[in-house]
């Protein structure tokens, strides 16, 4: 059985230089953290972190993971929410059988962002019996180092082969093989998840602004069933956490969730065929764009105003 000091020189080796990666402050706060977790808690920690991202596929969070984060981002961000209650309108349409599961699509900036959105929305998700559910679509980049797989469980991800026009790694994947990584997640959409996260544009934006979303997205959305999706806005990862960057940074972040949307009713105005999907996910853009500052609109500026 590993013990809390053993877990700790662990989470220490994770970062070859700590005070490189987040301002020295913040170090205690994860080892007061540890200190106060339950050795099996700090275990299903440690088995997690040893095979997650090794399959295709849904991995489950770490409760560890979630808890040092959530009291890591806290210390380190200024947030300021905004349209919390349309959130707990799509919650609330998965619970009245309105809805089979609730898609959030928002822009993307950091590799942050979802750590970010995990923290900021989870009192909600709770509050609404969705606590254990928020998962997120990531490709392998997510896992490619020990910073980045550490935060992948603060929740439940679903690795998946980006395309090629989006991905840097996986250039040397068959065909084959990048259909079986996309059939293993929207099946397990499909069984492990209720509350979805996406970043429909493929990647992070290098301009701050938003690009057009990509059609094969719907994909995932359809494998969500009758989903309800929910558009929403993230400001301020890219403070947190530059691109290119492994330093933590102090940031304000602004999150702005919108109006929800039930995929049936987009089936109904755009049709199912495959000339609908970049309708929809055109249809989705702007709604995202609705909730962002109108110089961060980027492709669906003109269209929102």
């Amino acid at each position: 059985m590993a013990t809390i000091d053993i877990v700790i020189s662990e989470l220490r080796s994770l970062f070859p230089d700590w005070e490189s990666t987040v301002p020295s402050k913040i170090w205690p706060v994860i080892e007061q953290t540890a200190y106060e977790t339950a050795v099996d808690e700090l275990e299903d920690f440690l088995d997690k972190y040893r095979t997650v991202g090794k399959e295709w596929g849904f991995h489950p969070y770490a409760p560890f993971a979630r808890r040092i984060l959530k009291n890591v981002l806290y210390v380190i961000t200024d947030p300021v929410l905004g349209g919390l209650g349309n959130l707990e309108k799509g919650l609330d349409m998965i619970k009245a059988g309105k809805a089979d599961r609730l898609v959030l699509l928002t822009n993307h900036l950091s590799y942050a962002d979802a750590n970010l959105l995990a923290t900021l929305l989870q009192p909600t998700l709770i509050a609404k019996g969705f606590g254990d559910d928020f998962s997120v679509v990531v490709g392998p980049k997510v896992y490619n180092q020990r910073f980045k797989a550490f935060s992948s469980l603060q929740f439940n991800s679903l690795l998946i082969a980006q395309s090629l026009t989006v991905a840097t790694q996986e250039a040397t994947l068959s065909i084959r093989e990048i259909a079986r990584a996309a059939k293993k997640v929207m099946g397990d959409i499909h069984e492990q998840v209720k509350v979805l996260l996406i970043f429909p544009e493929g990647g992070r934006s290098r301009t701050g602004n938003l690009n057009r979303f990509l059609p094969g997205v719907i994909k995932l959305i359809e494998a969500a069933g009758n989903a309800v999706v929910v558009p929403a806005s993230i400001i301020g990862g890219n403070v947190l956490l530059p691109i290119n960057h492994s330093t933590l940074h102090y940031a304000r972040v602004d999150v702005t969730v919108g109006e929800p949307i039930l995929m049936s009713d987009m089936h109904a105005r755009y049709g199912t065929t495959d000339q609908a999907k970049p309708d929809i996910m055109d249809h989705f853009g702007r709604a995202v764009a609705a909730t962002m500052p109108p110089e961060r609109r980027g492709h669906y500026a003109q269209e929102n105003g």
